[in-house]
């Protein structure tokens, strides 16, 4: 969120933080970097574009003031430890570099299995050196930690979590939305090879099965 002036017009920068590459991103890009795109809101004169290194990162751990979150405080139900990892291997028919939770790839990840009202905790663990989105479908989360580091501003409420590289974030949420959701990286390329799997709710289940043998594959 951000304050339009009365008159005027406020530039938008896309700047980006970047992690390992992958081969195909080294051939794509290997002649020319692709330029970020900057939008323009407003008629009016708008500032001079600035060197956006220049500027520091946002940190949500310590913007705003203070406020009470149920969620980030309450004792958790569960602590589920979640581990992003990558290798290469063969899946799925291919040679692939599969993506891992807990050492697993989808459809072979264990699910998150919560009754309707527990206090749920993830501590996420990146063992690698990309970015990796993590989204829950069905849910908000609150944002407790990054390394390590407590939330000390305003209560952070999302449905994904931007998880650096070598990095742990911690996140809470209730479970209050019986059925069965995913739990996914959202870069759809990790997704798809690996990075997937799912919330499940005590007595709620689905007749589709996820895997090669079905062709119901989620990404």
């Amino acid at each position: 969120m951000f304050t339009m002036p009365a008159s005027g017009a406020v530039h938008l920068i896309d700047t980006e933080l970047l992690g390992e590459t992958s081969p195909v991103q080294d051939v794509l890009f290997a002649s020319q970097k692709p330029r970020l795109p900057v939008v323009t809101i407003g008629d009016d004169q708008a500032p001079g574009l600035f060197n956006a290194s220049d500027v520091p990162l946002f940190d949500a751990l310590s913007y705003g003031a203070p406020a009470p979150d149920p969620v980030a405080i309450a004792t958790p139900d569960r602590v589920v430890p979640l581990v992003l990892s990558k290798q290469p291997g063969f899946r799925d028919g291919t040679i692939q570099l599969v993506h891992m939770i807990n050492g697993q790839a989808a459809p072979g990840i264990q699910p998150i299995t919560v009754a309707e009202g527990d206090f749920v905790r993830l501590h996420i663990a990146n063992d690698t050196a990309e970015y990796h989105p993590m989204h829950l479908h069905g849910h908000v989360f609150s944002l407790i930690a990054v390394d390590g580091r407590a939330l000390r501003g305003s209560p952070v409420h999302q449905d994904s979590v931007l998880v650096g590289p070598n990095q742990t974030v911690d996140v809470a949420f209730v479970a209050d939305n019986p059925g069965v959701w995913m739990f996914h990286c959202h870069v759809l390329l990790h997704a798809g090879m690996g990075m997937t799997t799912s919330i499940n709710y005590v007595g709620y289940s689905t007749p589709f099965e996820m895997g090669a043998r079905s062709g119901n594959m989620p990404e």
